[in-house]
């Protein structure tokens, strides 16, 4: 299948639009099926996915929280977002592992034990749920990369590192966060592909009555009927930005099957 591009709109910013475009879009009005006034933290804010969604959020109404994983990250998000309906909180990457600013963080060889990930739990849940009083939000979407997100296909992925307890990495640290700060009936949409998920996480998203959504840029997965969806939901994101409704960063790196396009 084949789209129109928008004749005002550049060659290079369509595609660079591809990936996170969609990704955003799906994410925010497919998953979350976001409402004005309704709360949306983004993890990743500094990603394309994760600053798209964040506009489409705020385009609908919505009171928008971004989380940055260190103080020159959050220095920029404020520069950048910070006003009446969207707030930068700033929640320091868990003890013994690295910010990765953009990605997933990874555990370093010393991961953090049980006593210091419940420490970090304790203390940064408060301070990311305050601009809700606590009530936790309403959607999540976690937008940064999974360490594996531009591995050639085919290729065989990284092993996760042994672990004790889903929460002795940076990854199962962030995720029991997350599920923490969601609301009653709230949404969590990531686009992590090996989530680890524990007993506790599992049971605190049942007690809330909470969904777990994924969102990939893999369209060959999907069935006829949602790969017309998806281009409709490409067409859109074309629309918005050549009516600059929407803005990307540039540039953006498109990933193709042997190739790459900035």
């Amino acid at each position: 299948a084949v789209l129109p591009r928008p004749p005002a709109l550049d060659g290079a910013a369509a595609a660079a639009a591809i990936v996170p475009g969609v990704l955003a879009m799906t994410a925010v009005h497919l998953k979350m099926r976001i409402l004005a006034e309704e709360t949306l933290l983004v993890l990743g804010a500094d990603e394309p996915a994760g600053s798209a969604a964040a506009q489409l959020a705020l385009a609908q109404g919505a009171v928008v929280t971004l989380a940055a994983a260190s103080h020159e990250q959050a220095q920029a998000l404020r520069r950048a977002w910070e006003g009446p309906a969207c707030a930068v909180i700033e929640i320091l990457a868990p003890p013994g592992t690295s910010p990765a600013a953009g990605t997933a963080a990874t555990a370093a060889p010393g991961r953090p034990s049980a006593s210091a990930a419940a420490q970090w739990l304790d203390a940064a849940l408060p301070a990311l749920l305050a601009p809700t009083d606590g009530l936790g939000y309403d959607h999540i979407f976690d937008a940064r990369n999974p360490p594996d997100a531009h591995a050639p296909r085919g290729s065989p992925e990284e092993p996760a590192p042994p672990a004790a307890t889903p929460a002795a990495t940076a990854a199962g640290l962030w995720l029991s966060l997350s599920v923490r700060s969601l609301a009653a009936h709230g949404t969590l949409v990531t686009r992590g592909k090996s989530l680890e998920l524990g007993p506790e996480e599992s049971q605190a998203m049942a007690l809330r009555g909470a969904t777990l959504a994924f969102v990939n840029e893999a369209p060959w997965i999907l069935s006829p009927a949602r790969r017309s969806r998806l281009l409709h939901v490409l067409e859109e994101v074309l629309r918005k930005l050549e009516a600059r409704s929407l803005e990307l960063p540039h540039p953006v790196e498109v990933m193709f099957d042997a190739a790459s396009v900035a």
